[in-house]
């Protein structure tokens, strides 16, 4: 696997937990 597509792959990755993370937060909110 080339370098390029691990760091395409670990970027992807880290946007989509950012992502989760940030949609976690919004339903903790809406349910208080």
């Amino acid at each position: 696997m080339p370098k390029l597509e691990i760091l395409v792959g670990l970027k992807n990755h880290a946007r989509i937990d950012v992502e989760a993370r940030q949609n976690q937060q919004r339903f903790q909110h809406f349910h208080q």
